[in-house]
């Protein structure tokens, strides 16, 4: 069950992160892009530039217009076009263009979901986007499940080689053929949880106040007034006292639960999983250990010619 999934993405110094290999592979799938081979250690780039051609045309993030995806729709057309695949009749011209179009929808929904994140946390008093950045959070893990369902269902077509030749690209479908993320209850349910911790998590930084001199005042406020950094750091415990112990309660479900995840995913640590499934980095973890290691040496060297 070790695969790569996608996550909604959540930029918190707590948790983890990372960006989806569906791009890279839709790109594969056009002949646009040829993933290096990294395995004897750097490379250079400059025969490795890939092009780029977004979906959909830039534009400002204040000129964006938030529009909560229809969920139902994408998932409903998902689960169709699977049907369709294995159903004898259609063409692989057709089912490319249907799932083309549903992937555009794919992307607005991810797409949406940052954006909501993005406006909730630049202003965590926002209750519209709190209730839609949480309402996207917890849709992530339905939508990833259909479409790892159709992925699932169209390897099981007799369309699976004219699909990869026509538009996935050769061997697509091979991490479709065995059990995927989401066709496990218990993973789904590990995944949906942690979303809603995640969610939890935002939601303790909402404009948190505290007792402070008899009455109930803003962190942030107090943070900003503050007239002297013993103030301030008084501030701030009395901030870690009224909130740490509900953030602490957080923090290990969290651990607890990505910890169960990892391991049904064939995984010995969530670190593991993230960097393999979230990150899609061009480098190993031994590879980035090597760079530390030179620069500790060449820091050294060049003390020791200061010195």
């Amino acid at each position: 069950m070790k695969k790569r999934c996608f996550a909604l993405l959540l930029a918190l110094s707590l948790l983890l992160t990372g960006c989806s290999p569906l791009f890279d592979l839709y790109s594969a799938a056009r002949g646009e892009y040829t993933r290096p081979d990294y395995s004897d250690g750097a490379i250079s780039y400059r025969d490795f530039q890939r092009p780029y051609q977004p979906r959909v045309k830039y534009t400002a993030e204040p000129d964006i217009e938030y529009v909560r995806p229809d969920v139902d729709g994408l998932c409903s057309t998902l689960k169709s076009i699977g049907a369709s695949a294995t159903g004898g009749k259609a063409a692989a011209a057709d089912i490319i263009n249907q799932f083309d179009a549903a992937y555009d929808d794919y992307v607005l929904f991810n797409t949406m979901g940052e954006l909501a994140y993005l406006r909730y946390t630049r202003d965590l008093s926002d209750s519209y986007y709190e209730a839609e950045y949480t309402w996207c959070t917890d849709q992530t893990t339905r939508v990833e499940k259909a479409m790892e369902d159709c992925y699932t269902t169209m390897a099981k077509s007799s369309l699976r080689s004219a699909l990869e030749e026509q538009y996935f690209g050769e061997d697509f479908f091979a991490s479709y053929d065995s059990d995927g993320v989401y066709s496990d209850a218990r993973t789904v349910a590990l995944l949906q949880q942690e979303a809603e911790l995640q969610a939890q998590y935002v939601a303790l930084q909402n404009d948190p106040s505290i007792e402070w001199n008899g009455s109930t005042r803003s962190v942030s406020e107090l943070l900003e007034n503050a007239v002297s950094a013993d103030l301030y750091y008084e501030v701030l415990g009395a901030y870690y006292d009224a909130y740490g112990a509900q953030a602490g309660e957080i923090y290990i479900k969290l651990i607890q639960t990505r910890r169960e995840l990892a391991g049904r995913l064939g995984y010995g640590s969530y670190a593991d999983y993230a960097y393999d499934a979230l990150y899609y980095r061009d480098y190993t973890p031994a590879q980035a250990e090597r760079y530390v290691e030179r620069v500790r040496t060449e820091l050294v060297d060049t003390e020791a010619l200061v010195g």
